[in-house]
């Protein structure tokens, strides 16, 4: 059942000439990419379209508007198309002004005036032209009815019959004619009843019983209706705007000491005074409550930025949404100018079609009607999936850890990160996996997102290695079934790794005698990738000088082989040298070299005859057998023989 406002709200509101977006709120704002308040359409171009009151009815926004050529009567918006007048109950420029909305049996109930019978109770079925359901008062005056409750299957609100009973309770159950439910003030006096809210399956509203002024009146459809609590006991507690919400009845109230503030009613305890505003006995006059996205909305004046939008979530204190109207301004109070404080005054909090609509001025457009939509959690965004052999993995680009986020799936198991990271795992080889991620928090609506991908096939190819050989700066190593149609790749906890075209893996930049292993990987696209290690030992610095060395030393063997080849290849059968072993012996032949000098380097050490005294000579030097000794012969410093004896 939807219940609009209380007709003491006795300002008009237009409509706005286009779309208008606020600046960020001050001081409930997220972030920058929060709901603002926006109007909505001009329905009186030529001036003043007096919006007033609304409430949702069959999916459709109902309000009192005026377009300039008729009265103020009863509108209708869907969200999309302009407003439009859903019937001219009091033809001509006169108003019928319908107010107090109400659904009630799938029809939808107010007050109207229709010239003739003054204001009294109405009723439209969506479809139908509006008709009045009762003349409770007869004649032009009419009885006023107001505040139109569902209640216990019937439709309760306020009347005035006859000057004996006054403005009561009055009832109505559908079908009919409207009685008298409870005589709050008996006599002439009036009760004024006003503010009927279903609360814990009893009817509150506010009433003067003539001893202890306007207080919180309760009525269960039985029994009598009584007090529930003198708020204010010098005075009138003036409970207005009465408001379920998070199980409990909240409303402006003034206890006598701060002025008229928000109040809490737990249907058990006395009402209590929920925050003090505007401290000090002025009050912030908190006034149009409407539960909306699972928070409190209302208009308050905390003495320094007017009447603007604040909002309660039940637990916090409560803070304003934004100023809508900032600053202040001069104004002539007829005897000199005086500082007023600006307020946006938005009045007429109303849900529909998921957005708070209200009206409201910006100093600029007058009073309009504008819409705060629901703050939203953020939609997911992701990079890249990366495919795992077990599920993928997935970036949340837009992660944000004030939200609260979580991820399941659909086969295997997931997690999210600290970082947004998320991780989709236990999934067989070659399946789909979608994962839905959902970001959320208290007070705004959760939003949710999904990222799909398929797990790697299992891998069919191994890659193997040869033994490595150590080098200087890491090592070398050959893999022995290198398939270039694969993607090669290598890591090592030191140096760096490159993988040639025939599949020679090099490691460097590792340093002298430091062991390192390196990882060699083949992959290819749809693939779970493999991989093999080698571990080898970089050569330290003195198997490095060694080596050095020994390729020094091989280099001048090389050297003098070529010139001892070059002079063999100059000998003639007159004019040789050859070696032989015996007994452990090594022995030298020099023949035709007389006279000229003869040297050897027999097992690294030299043996020389400086003058040859014959033809043929031979000379001798034990060395052992068993030896595979490296000759050198020389004739007068040229090397003329190498070759290599097994000593016997």
């Amino acid at each position: 059942m939807n219940i609009t406002f209380p007709l003491r709200k006795a300002f008009a509101v237009l409509l706005a000439a286009s779309l208008i977006a606020l600046f960020p709120p001050a001081t409930l704002s997220a972030s920058a990419a929060d709901p603002v308040p926006s109007m909505v359409a001009d329905i009186n171009t030529s001036g003043d379209s007096d919006v007033y009151e609304s409430t949702v009815f069959e999916g459709q926004l109902y309000f009192r508007a005026k377009d300039g050529s008729n009265g103020s009567e009863l509108w209708v918006y869907d969200g999309t198309n302009a407003p439009s007048m859903v019937a001219d109950i009091r033809p001509g420029a006169s108003p019928s002004l319908p107010s107090y909305f109400a659904v009630f049996s799938g029809k939808l109930y107010f007050q109207a005036n229709d010239g003739t019978h003054g204001s009294e109770l109405w009723v439209y079925d969506g479809t139908d032209a509006p008709s009045m359901v009762a003349d409770i008062r007869s004649g032009s005056n009419g009885s006023g009815a107001a505040y139109f409750t569902e209640f216990n299957g019937k439709l309760y609100f306020r009347a005035y019959e006859s000057a004996t009973k006054g403005t009561e309770l009055w009832v109505y159950d559908g079908t009919n004619e409207p009685t008298l439910a409870a005589d709050i003030r008996p006599g002439t006096g009036n009760g004024l009843p006003s503010e009927l809210t279903v609360f814990n399956n009893k009817l509150y509203f506010t009433a003067d019983d003539g001893t202890n002024g306007f207080e919180l009146w309760v009525y269960d459809g039985t029994n009598a209706a009584s007090m529930v609590q003198d708020i204010n006991t010098s005075s009138s507690g003036y409970p207005f705007g009465l408001t379920v919400f998070s199980n409990k009845l909240y409303f402006e109230a003034n206890g006598g000491t701060n002025g008229f503030e928000l109040w809490v009613y737990d249907g058990t305890n006395n009402p209590s005074i929920v925050q003090d505003i505007n401290p000090g006995s002025s009050g912030s006059r908190p006034r149009d409550f409407q539960e909306f996205d699972g928070k409190l909305y209302f208009q308050a004046d905390d003495g320094t930025n007017g009447a603007e939008l604040w909002v309660y979530d039940g637990t916090n204190t409560a803070a304003m949404v934004q100023d809508i109207y900032p600053g202040s301004r001069l104004e002539n109070n007829g005897f000199e100018e005086e500082t007023v404080i600006n307020g946006g005054r938005p009045d007429y909090l109303t849900v529909f079609d998921g957005k708070l609509y209200f009206t409201g001025t910006d100093g600029v457009h007058g009073k309009e009607l504008w819409s705060l939509a629901a703050p939203t959690a953020p939609v997911p965004a992701f990079a890249a999936t990366t495919r795992t052999s077990t599920g993928f993995t997935v970036q949340v680009t837009n992660y944000d850890v004030t939200y609260t986020w979580a991820v399941t799936t659909t086969v295997g198991t997931a997690s999210i990160s600290a970082t947004g990271l998320v991780t989709v795992a236990g999934v067989p080889a070659n399946t789909s996996v979608i994962a839905t991620i959902t970001s959320s928090k208290a007070g705004v609506t959760s939003k949710s997102a999904t990222s799909t991908a398929t797990s790697l096939k299992t891998a069919v190819f191994t890659p193997t290695v040869g033994l490595p050989t150590s080098t200087a700066a890491g090592f070398t190593v050959q893999v022995t079934n290198y398939d270039a149609s694969y993607n090669w790749s290598g890591t090592a906890n030191f140096g760096n790794v490159t993988v040639s075209s025939t599949g020679l893996v090099t490691v460097a930049g590792v340093a002298a005698s430091t062991a390192s292993v390196a990882t060699i990987s083949a992959s290819k696209t749809g693939f779970t990738p493999s991989a093999v290690s080698a571990t080898a030992v970089a050569l330290s610095v003195e198997a490095v000088a060694a080596a050095a060395a020994e390729a020094e030393a091989e280099a001048a063997e090389a050297a003098e082989a070529a010139e001892a080849a070059e002079a063999a290849a100059a000998q003639t059968d007159d004019k040789k040298l050859n070696a032989g072993s015996f007994k452990g012996y090594v022995a030298l032949y020099a023949k035709g070299y007389q006279g000229q000098k003869f040297s050897a380097k027999v097992a690294g050490k030299w043996l020389t005859v400086d003058v040859l005294p014959s033809n043929f000579e031979r000379i001798v030097r034990f060395t052992g057998a068993g030896y595979d000794i490296k000759l050198h012969m020389f004739i007068d410093g040229v090397l003329l023989k190498q070759m290599d004896v097994l000593t016997k």
